[in-house]
């Protein structure tokens, strides 16, 4: 039990380092990618064992008494001879089961409580991942009842978009008739991209494209394999609000690191790409079932204004380009 506190413990710690070291970099300069892979690393840490121990054995805390000079004035010893009494604490040691019992007492008790934290630690994590495998469960109940393969023209259209964004083949395209925003889903087999009806029948083609883009980027970048890292790190350290601050964050960053992508790739203007997110939002008002966490969205993180003011300004700020090569 005390080896399992320990390396939680020292993951959470290294972890809210690497968060803390986020936090300033993107408050500073901006840059979403080094943003992502720091956070990215943060999360990694957590499912790893740890690289450093901290030099404190709480199980090692003693209750140390402070020992009272109670001197009686002097004791009748055999043949009327006077002699002092010992204090209190020298009288003690002729009592060695009194004095061990305090140390004893002291690691039971600290034992007890670091089993109870264990305890709860295990049950919450149980609980998150039972209810996130519900989620899932149900979510791909869902698309099985709702989704169907995309029009041939569509497909076709994926195609061309694919080869825009660099890849070799497009992800098979599914058209769902459920209040979903364009996402990718990936459940241990083919990875997969769904897309709403109603934005299919009602978007031009370019602007359609466009968006098609965004998700063929997650694609490319494997985020969905990080949603999956974001479950277990969240179920595992769900007590640590660390955690899912960094989630946010990841997610934004992410967000920020697909729309420069699809922008470069796609050859089209900031203003131009804003507005068809702006009118695919728009258009979807709000999603009416909400997707499990292993779900890379196109409004993943929820700042679709701080995403707009990055894409309009030109999404950085200047950074050293020997770190920046780096990520």
């Amino acid at each position: 039990m005390n080896q399992l506190f320990h390396l939680g413990l020292c993951n959470a710690l290294l972890a809210g380092v690497l968060c803390l070291l986020a936090f300033v970099l993107d408050r500073r300069f901006r840059q979403p990618r080094v943003t992502h892979t720091i956070l990215l690393f943060a999360l990694v840490k957590l499912l790893t064992p740890p690289l450093v121990r901290i030099p404190v054995d709480l199980s090692e805390i003693r209750q140390v008494a402070t020992p009272t000079a109670d001197v009686s004035s002097s004791v009748s010893g055999p043949g009327g001879t006077e002699r002092l009494a010992l204090p209190a604490f020298a009288a003690s040691e002729t009592r060695p089961s009194a004095v061990a019992a305090s140390p004893a007492e002291s690691r039971v008790t600290w034992a007890d409580l670091q089993t109870g934290l264990i305890v709860v630690w295990c049950v919450g994590t149980l609980l998150m991942l039972l209810t996130a495998l519900v989620r899932v469960v149900r979510f791909h109940r869902l698309l099985r009842q709702t989704t169907k393969a995309a029009p041939a023209e569509f497909t076709h259209a994926a195609d061309c978009v694919a080869w825009q964004m660099g890849m070799r083949r497009a992800p098979q395209v599914l058209v769902t008739s459920a209040g979903l925003s364009p996402f990718v889903w990936w459940a241990g087999r083919q990875v997969l991209v769904i897309v709403p009806v109603q934005l299919v029948t009602s978007l031009s083609e370019s602007r359609r494209d466009l968006l098609l883009a965004h998700e063929f980027a997650h694609v490319r970048r494997r985020d969905y394999l990080v949603r999956w890292l974001e479950c277990g790190a969240r179920a595992l350290f769900w007590w640590n609000p660390m955690v899912w601050w960094a989630q946010k964050q990841l997610r934004i960053s992410e967000e920020a690191c697909c729309d420069e992508m699809v922008i470069r790739q796609m050859s089209v203007t900031s203003l131009e790409y804003a507005s068809t997110l702006v009118d695919a939002l728009e258009t979807l008002v709000r999603p009416a079932i909400r997707p499990p966490a292993i779900v890379s969205a196109i409004n993943s993180g929820g700042v679709l204004e701080r995403r707009i003011q990055m894409i309009l300004n030109g999404g950085t700020r200047p950074f050293s380009r020997s770190l920046y090569g780096l990520v």
